[in-house]
Order: structure tokens, then sequence, then C-alpha cells
């Protein structure tokens, strides 16, 4: 209806000096057939959710602000651009849904899915490369429409502070001119590494802003401690790709790789106003593998959570950040098998000892949490073999204690790509942000799967350069270098290096969805939240169609990738929040 209504207004304003306004306007209104063709198809049963849904809202949106500026005698040349832009995006993600549908009736090997993963985020990185003029006015004047305009305000807040810190020539440029602005943004989509989104996390990770957060814990009666939790030896990931393996089996010690004994920093949040219940809540934050710490999540939503669930005890880990595979897998398993072995210094850790575990995380942290999972089963499947769940030979680096190996109950999973797997139409909204762009998402599985961020890391072996933590080098090009990202070269040298990436993320726990791994895992109890206009969108919906045991899936409308972290800002956000806890308490059966 808003179309018809759009291509009347143009019929009776007859502006015969935009004609591109109207046939651009016709253009998108054939695509419509087509696109209420295929939504259907891509739909989890019962719930009507998908990237086309959500691209099909957002037109609608951008079609009532159109037809304002048509009524209004506007200058119309912006606006017209953006109408542009969004029909070209039509366009691409309808062919990208064609493909997907294709996909999903059809066999593809293991080997190539990952493949046609990174190629499809590659694709939209040459969208944006081939409509940067239009992207420019997008980012200028209409940047994320489409959300609740206290979120949209926010978040373009912080990217114009994003954009402005690459000097005070921009920093003023952004400030009184939106052409410029939108040209910054367009070109950070275009060229921005992971590098770029550290410059903002650089100035929230310091001692106010962590204050602030750690503050508001009186508000919601909850206690909060920083705790280090020691290193075991015996279960190693090994960084040539092989599932877990105990150390103790093995005729030469594999030791701890690409990593020292530094004991793993967590933070442990409880409510004050309930003794601890025996249940834990194993919480991994996302941040891309980059970013983000424990305390600035506690003050958007891990305290809330904390305070309204009856004594659970909730633990956030503080993993190891730019760094390759497997540093930040090992940690997470190291920190879930000490929390679960009842172990006396555990259980002086956490205040008592665990009966009931959930795995919990949001984006890259959830990743991490399912692939744990993974290591689990590996783990327990071991355990059989020995005909018995029983560590023998433990120690005090073991697993457990005592006989008992606790699995984790249900996992509660946040905005996660996990099925990074195939063709998903809605990773075209990566366009539409500039927070995890597709040069952002390109250069994040750069790093963890082969260390290969900048084009310059392919002289070097970034295997062992991004092994540890390397400040002097993150913080030179954070703030200082501009160098080319790895698949800003040639094609033939572009295809190599995705070979090399593909092949390194066949590595056990890289990409955990496989069908063997899921119908392993089927006793597993999995809540799937994700917001309507998340990128991610599409990958949650085939994680909840592959899953093999008890699943649920929720979409929380308007609202976009990272909505738990703007829970203080937006109402959509914090419904989403509330949901979260609610699904929590579901999983904790409390």
């Amino acid at each position: 209806m808003d179309f018809e209504n759009l291509l009347q207004v143009l019929k009776v304003s007859e502006i015969p000096s935009n004609p591109r306004l109207v046939s651009t306007s016709y253009r998108l209104h054939k695509l419509f057939p087509e696109l209420n063709k295929i939504c259907p198809k891509l739909d989890y049963p019962g719930v009507p959710y998908n990237g086309l849904r959500s691209l099909v809202k957002i037109l609608h949106r951008l079609v009532s602000i159109v037809i304002a500026k048509v009524e209004a005698r506007d200058d119309l040349q912006k606006i017209t651009d953006v109408l542009d832009l969004f029909t070209r995006l039509t366009e691409t993600m309808v062919a990208q849904a064609v493909v997907q549908l294709r996909e999903n009736s059809e066999k593809i090997p293991e080997e190539q899915k990952f493949d046609i993963f990174l190629k499809n985020v590659a694709c939209w990185w040459q969208f944006a490369k081939h409509n940067r003029a239009l992207l420019t006015s997008y980012f200028g004047d209409h940047m994320l429409f489409y959300l609740d305009p206290t979120l949209s305000s926010f978040i373009v807040g912080c990217t114009h502070s994003m954009a402005a810190l690459r000097s005070p020539v921009d920093a003023v440029g952004c400030a009184v001119n939106s052409s410029y602005r939108g040209h910054l943004i367009s070109e950070y989509l275009i060229n921005g590494s992971l590098y770029y989104p550290l410059k903002v996390w650089a100035l929230l990770d310091n001692p106010l802003f962590n204050g602030i957060s750690s503050m508001q814990a009186s508000k919601f009666n909850v206690l909060t401690k920083t705790i280090h939790v020691p290193r075991q030896k015996q279960w190693i990931i090994p960084a040539d790709g092989r599932p877990v393996q105990n150390q103790h089996q093995q005729s030469k010690p594999l030791g701890l790789p690409l990593m020292d004994d530094k004991p793993v920093r967590c933070r442990l949040l409880r409510s004050k106003m309930y003794p601890p219940n025996g249940k834990l809540i194993i919480h991994i934050s996302g941040g891309g593998f980059v970013m983000f710490k424990p305390e600035i999540n506690e003050g958007c939503y891990l305290q809330y959570w904390a305070g309204n669930l009856s004594g659970t005890t909730l633990l956030s880990l503080d993993y190891t950040k730019l760094v390759v595979y497997p540093r930040a897998f090992q940690e997470a398993l190291d920190v879930y098998l000490w929390a679960t072995s009842g172990q006396d210094d555990a259980i002086a850790g956490l205040g008592f000892k665990p009966e009931d575990v959930v795995l919990c995380g949001d984006s890259a942290g959830s990743h991490l949490a399912f692939s744990i999972c993974r290591a689990l089963q590996d783990i327990r499947q071991e355990c059989k073999l020995q005909n018995s769940n029983d560590i023998s030979n433990a120690g005090n680096d073991g697993l457990h204690g005592d006989a008992n190996f606790i699995f984790p109950s249900a996992f509660v999973s946040f905005y996660s790509n996990m099925t990074v797997a195939q063709n998903q139409c809605s990773l075209g909204l990566t366009c539409l942000e500039a927070a995890l762009t597709p040069s952002v998402l390109l250069s994040l599985y750069g790093l963890i799967a082969s260390g290969l961020v900048m084009d310059e890391d392919e002289e070097i072996d970034g295997l062992a350069a991004y092994s540890n933590p390397n400040p002097m080098r993150d913080n030179w090009r954070t703030w200082f270098s501009h160098g080319k990202n790895w698949f800003n070269c040639e094609p033939e040298e572009l295809i190599r290096r995705f070979d090399t990436i593909r092949r390194n993320t066949s590595k056990a726990y890289l990409r955990p969805m496989t069908d063997e791994d899921l119908s392993q895992l089927a006793d597993l109890r999995l809540f799937v939240i994700c917001g309507e206009f998340d990128f991610f969108l599409d990958g949650c919906i085939n994680l909840a169609k592959a899953w093999k045991g008890p699943i649920k899936l929720d979409i929380v409308e308007n609202v976009n990738h990272g909505f738990l972290s703007y829970s203080k800002i937006s109402r959509e956000c914090r419904q989403g929040s509330r949901l979260g806890l609610r699904r929590l308490r579901e999983a904790l059966n409390i």
C-alpha cells in the first residue's frame, strides 16, 4: 500500500526534474511480487521473520520518508540516492535469497560451505565499493532511519565519533557537514578493519566508565567481584586443528598451545537477596573477538539479570582478545572445567558447588560458548570410551575431583552466526551499519582463522604473530596506521587467501556447526534470540532449522545487532534484555 501511495504521489506531484526518482520507484515496486513469493520460504515454522522480511519492513519506512519529502517539495537528490541504494540492495538480496533456497535443498560438502559464506561477505563488500556515492547520501542524512530515533541517534553519534577520531579536521567536518560525515563513514564501510571500532572501545575502556558500571550494582542489590581462574592442563585444544585431547594419555605432552599459564580473569555476579541456589550461568560476551570486557556489559544488562535470577550465580569471562585460534577457546574451556570441577578452590571462588550449568553468549561470545559445548561433548565421548565418567589420575590439574561430569543443561544464544556455512541474504544489512561492516567481518574471520588482518600480515607468520596479545602493534594500527586490508588485493591473490582461511576454519571448534555435531548435542536445550534488523538473522534461523534437539527461537522486533548493549538507551532493546532474562529463567527452571 505504501508503494501504491508513493506512485500516486509522484503522479500528482509531476516531478519532471527528477526522472530518476520516478524510475527508481517503479523499479523497486516491480520487485515486490518476487519478495512476497520468496519471504515465506525462508521462515522458520511459526516464526514469520527473515532477512527479506526485515528488508520489506525497512522499505515501507523508507517510502513514508520519500512521500513526506515529495509532498514537502524538499531537495530530493539525497533521498533519491537513498531510494536508489535500497533498490539495488533489494535486487541483490533477492538474488542471494534464491541462491540460499537452492543451497538449502542441496547437499553441499562441508569443505565448501564456509567458502560460500566468505564469498557472500565479500560480495557485500564489493556492493559497498560499487555504491559508495549512494552510501554517502544514506550515511550523511538517513543512517539507520528504520530504528527507534533514540537508538539510531545514539549509534549514529558513536559512529560519528569513530569517524571524527581520525583527525581534528575530520572532527570538525563531521560536526558541520552531513556530506562530509557520510563520506567518512562510507569510507570506513569499505576500508575499515577490525582496528577501527577499537578506537571507540579505547575511549570506553577506562576506570571512569567501568566505575560507573560497577556503581549500578547497588541499584539491583547485586554482589560483584573479580576472580582469576587457574588454568587446567589435562584437556587441551591443539592449535593444529584436532579436537580436544587428554594430555594425560599422550606419549608427549601437548603443552598449552600458543599461550602461557596466566589465569583467566572473570567477573562474578549474584543477588545479595538470595543464597546461592546451586545454579551457574557461564556468560561469554561478544565484541568480534577483539573488544569488550564484562564490566561494560554489567551496567547494560548483566547486573539486571543477576538481580532477578533467584540466587543464580553469573560468571562472565574476560577472555584474551585479538589473538588467533585456539587461545580464547582454551580459556573458555578452562573456566568451564574449573567451575564444574568440585575442587576446593572452585567452591571457594564461586561460593558453592554448581549442580546445574547454563551457557550463555552473545555474538562472538555465543560462537565461543557453542564451541565449548562441542569440546565438552568430545570430552564426554572420551569418558564413555573409558567406560566411566571418572577422569583418572586427574590430580590437581584434572577435570573433576568426583566422578560426575556436569554437562550444560541449556545454551542461551544471542544474535550469533554459528552457521558460517552458507548464503545468508540478511548479511546485506551489514551495508547499512558502520560497526560490523563487510570489511570488518572479513577482517575478523581472517584474524581468528589465519592471523591475517592487514595486507602486510601476508608477509609474516600470522598464526605466530597473533598467538599472543601485542598492545604496541595493536595501538599503532588503531590510532596511526592506515594500511590495506588483507582482502584488498588482486583477484588471483584473493582466491589464494580465501583458500588458506577456508582450510584453517576446518579446525575443530572454529566452525562449530556440522550435522554430526548437532546430532551429538541433541540433549542440549537451545534458546536463540536475535533482532529483527540483525544481519545475522538468517544465520540464527538456519541454526533453528538445523538443530536436532529442543529449541526456542525468538525475534526481537525493531532492533539490530548488539541490542543487549543498548538496553539502557532504547525501550525495544530493554524488551530484548527482559526476554533474555525470561529465557534464562526458563533454561534454569526457576
